[in-house]
């Protein structure tokens, strides 16, 4: 049996909401592939039904598992920090998992020595398996919107040097003292774009995201909000309007917000009115443009504190930017209209 102290300790936090069927999956599936002998596993839940998670307990009551219960939904980004909090004070690494995640052998082990083999790397993500394919990470256009990187795997990835701009929330390795020292996720967010918010601190304090080639797990997706939540759309308009003013340096953020108005009105709301015809879909755009102008005096308030944590300009972080991703967004529609 191995000697758990020569491991550093990892806290596996796992959030979840109003039903416990994807919970029970992903517990089976840690149970079966973790072999990596130092952990813990933190549930963070909001508002499933109590019975079934004492029922959950019992049956993994041999893991080292412990569940904290919040009687109302405050959103996955708090629900991280909740978890982090709850995390054992030795815990060197913080890992976050969907509740609609399935692990495979070694998951954990190899993010583990990812970020033990070079400590400039703040973030490492697990190649993520989805219906649509694999992805090893995701980049952003300077608008802000995000978009999947494929992963191929007759590429040359090269672990040393290979980054990808942000780690997908649904499973990824950080340093605790790390986590602390950029602000942790932003509770304000509640929904979606919060792990890009988090990576780009991470990025402005001089720490690389990248990914494991050695580490899989399974997205469903989906799992709590539904893949077609129009809500969504709102969240994501929002959050990158407050990520935009709040990471950027002034000028940039001006330019950037610019491209970012561009890109809703015509891949999102133009997509939604013309090709989806769905008009409430455009609402939520429109709504997560005025609620994310609106509360741009947070985002400024937040300032100083990523200020005294930045040691990388806007200038160079625009250079881990796609901005090809701008184009890209805007040509399909107008091809579209073109035809009609």
């Amino acid at each position: 049996m191995k000697d758990k102290h020569k491991y550093p300790k990892v806290s596996i936090i796992i959030i979840n909401a109003y039903l416990t069927r994807w919970l029970n999956m992903l517990l089976k599936s840690i149970e079966k592939n973790t072999k990596y002998p130092n952990y813990e596993i933190i549930i963070v839940d909001c508002c499933s039904n109590v019975q079934e998670l004492q029922r959950l307990m019992k049956l993994y009551s041999y893991l080292p598992l412990k569940i904290v219960y919040l009687n109302k939904d405050v959103g996955p980004a708090m629900q991280h920090n909740i978890g982090a909090f709850k995390s054992s004070k030795d815990s060197k690494y913080l890992v976050f998992l969907d509740n609609d995640v399935r692990v495979f052998p070694m998951w954990l082990t190899e993010l583990v020595k990812r970020l033990e083999e070079d400590e400039s790397i703040g973030v490492a993500q697990p190649l993520i398996l989805t219906h649509e394919g694999i992805y090893c990470g995701f980049k952003i256009g300077f608008g802000g919107f995000p978009r999947p990187i494929p992963y191929k795997r007759h590429t040359s990835h090269s672990q040393a040097i290979n980054e990808i701009f942000y780690a997908q929330g649904a499973a990824f390795i950080t340093r605790s003292d790390l986590f602390l020292k950029v602000g942790m996720f932003d509770g304000d967010y509640f929904l979606w774009y919060d792990e890009v918010d988090y990576c780009w601190r991470v990025r402005l304090a001089g720490y690389r995201i990248t990914f494991s080639t050695k580490s899989y797990v399974i997205h469903y997706g989906g799992g709590t909000t539904g893949k077609q939540n129009p809500k969504l759309w709102y969240y994501l308009i929002r959050n990158i309007i407050l990520t935009i003013f709040k990471n950027y340096e002034l000028i940039y953020a001006i330019v950037a917000f610019s491209f970012t108005l561009i890109e809703a009105m015509v891949s999102y709301i133009g997509y939604a009115l013309l090709v989806l015809r769905d008009y409430r879909k455009a609402l939520y755009v429109v709504r997560g443009i005025v609620r994310g102008i609106r509360d741009l005096k947070k985002a400024f308030s937040k300032k100083s504190t990523i200020k005294s944590i930045k040691v990388i300009s806007s200038r160079n972080l625009i250079k881990h930017i796609d901005k090809i991703m701008d184009c890209e967004l805007i040509l399909p529609l107008i091809k579209f209209m073109i035809r009609r």
